[in-house]
């Protein structure tokens, strides 16, 4: 068993009771039409995204060497400080304020040196008997712009002053 499906019988223009060709071509040229493509404004726009997009990423990117220098010149004043600091609860420095302590950060510090770090170290008596309140301060410079940090703590020093 065989099931026929009708087909649309297309009729020439003009053609068929009350056809007329100018009836025909209006409802042609009024029909739906397929779209193919983008518009220019559409294309305009997407080029404009893409620009804002790109050359933000292109001010991250350029940036970054700056970023990576300035931290890795953070984390050497830290470890300088922190390694002064150690180095006066050893005891194995003396106790005493001073405007530079005049460390060289290639010696211990891992990474590209930092010639110009200096650290000042002041000392000062605390209300307490033997404890003295250290304040650390790291300066140093970064693609020509001055940079500052600073590290307080507590010492304890039994049996009198620095």
């Amino acid at each position: 068993m065989a099931i026929a499906i009708p087909h649309p019988i297309e009729a020439p223009v003009g053609a068929g009771p009350g056809l007329d060709a100018s009836v025909v071509a209006a409802v042609g040229a009024a029909g739906p039409r397929r779209r193919r493509g983008f518009t220019l404004v559409e294309v305009a726009v997407s080029l404009w995204i893409l620009t804002v997009a790109m050359l933000t990423a292109m001010a991250l990117l350029l940036q970054q060497p700056r970023v990576v220098r300035r931290i890795d010149a953070e984390r050497q004043a830290v470890q300088v400080m922190e390694w002064t600091l150690e180095e006066m609860r050893a005891g194995l420095i003396p106790m005493q304020s001073t405007a530079d302590v005049g460390w060289s950060v290639s010696s211990f510090v891992a990474g590209s040196p930092a010639p110009d770090l200096k650290v000042a170290v002041a000392v000062l008596p605390a209300a307490t008997p033997n404890l003295f309140r250290i304040v650390l301060v790291g300066r140093y410079t970064v693609l020509g712009r001055p940079y500052r940090r600073q590290l307080q703590t507590m010492i304890w020093r039994p049996g009198g002053g620095p």
